[in-house]
């Protein structure tokens, strides 16, 4: 839409906040009633009937869920109004980060504040459907808002909701029905949802990724996904435990309820020394640094070595090597993150 044309005699449109999709068009407008620049969001060819979730989004309330200041219809059309967030998104973030990927105590707190909105979600009748690191806002003190409630589904009698969501955060059994008419969403396909997000945090990577020459529909249903401790090796094995059973293809076995995959969060030990990838040089297969309060600095490092790698670890800013066998491995290219683990490992 143009600039300045209104939308239901109220928001006066300045700008498009993004490229226009099949879940809908995003525009900054002027609420002409209250003087304040805010977010509209028009729901394109996705509203099939009378939409009972806009007056539930309206009274939806939390710390971490981007304000909603009205849901209503215009010629027809729903449209979500929000705040205007205006310090970026997570997955922007992870995209900025050094090897593409969050360190551990961000990932994990922004995750937990995206489980808390989803707790609040959930109470007030309502699935998100939709969760991924796109629709992870951030505040001012960099704490998660969640954002685009324009799928939100209302929870019926089976505790069922309509069939939407993205691919790469998208619970196996959702996809399985997608096409369907039967509702597949689920507070257990919300938790699914929020682990896989937490996964494209921790290493970098959807869940997911299409394959263009193939629909997606027919790869979603049975699509297992790479292990996060595979991919992000210097995670802590409570963390990518929690994470991996909360992203179990069989729903019965994640956490039943959000409020249960926010324990579960909350009880996966972090140790004294944290680790995050920096692939700081050049032709190594990856760098990890170690960082422990009144400790020093320990880096560990996969470098080639003909048709191997050598995963040794130094001191920083000594640079002395770190001796025994624990810490000075060699492997092939499939034995590469069992590698890197074993020695991360043995040094926290």
């Amino acid at each position: 839409m143009p600039a300045g044309s209104l939308i239901d005699g109220r928001y006066q449109v300045l700008g498009n906040l993004g490229v226009p999709g099949a879940q809908g068009e995003a525009y900054r407008v002027l609420d002409t009633f209250t003087n304040e620049i805010v977010a509209l969001k028009l729901l394109l060819g996705i509203q099939l009937g009378p939409w009972h979730e806009a007056q539930q989004l309206t009274k939806l309330r939390d710390d971490h869920i981007l304000a909603i200041r009205n849901a209503d219809h215009a010629a027809g059309t729903p449209y979500v109004v929000t705040a205007l967030a205006t310090n970026g998104n997570v997955y922007d973030r992870v995209v900025q980060s050094p090897a593409g990927k969050l360190d551990i105590p961000t990932a994990m707190r922004w995750a937990q504040q995206a489980t808390t909105a989803i707790v609040r979600t959930h109470d007030a009748g309502l699935l998100h459907t939709d969760v991924k690191p796109e629709n992870l806002f951030l505040d001012a003190n960099n704490n998660v808002l969640l954002g685009d409630f324009g799928l939100a589904s209302a929870i019926d009698a089976n505790g069922r909701g309509h069939n939407s969501g993205s691919p790469a955060t998208m619970a196996p059994e959702v996809a399985a029905v997608f096409a369907s008419m039967t509702p597949g969403t689920s507070v257990v396909s919300d938790v699914y949802s929020l682990a896989a997000t937490a996964y494209h945090l921790l290493t970098g990577m959807r869940a997911f990724e299409v394959d263009p020459a193939i629909p997606w529909l027919t790869q979603l249903p049975t699509h297992r996904p790479k292990r996060l401790r595979d991919l992000a090796p210097h995670v802590p094995r409570g963390v990518y435990e929690c994470i991996e059973r909360a992203m179990s293809f069989d729903p019965n076995l994640r956490p039943q309820s959000a409020s249960a995959f926010a324990v579960a969060l909350g009880k996966a030990k972090l140790p004294n020394r944290l680790w995050c990838q920096t692939n700081e040089h050049t032709g190594h297969a990856g760098c990890w640094r170690g960082e422990e309060p009144g400790k020093a600095t320990v880096l560990v490092c996969a470098e080639p070595i003909g048709k191997k790698f050598r995963v040794g670890a130094v001191k920083l800013p000594s640079g002395h090597k770190v001796h025994g066998p624990k810490h000075n491995l060699e492997a092939t290219p499939a034995q590469l993150n069992a590698a890197v683990r074993k020695v991360i490992e043995s040094l926290t």
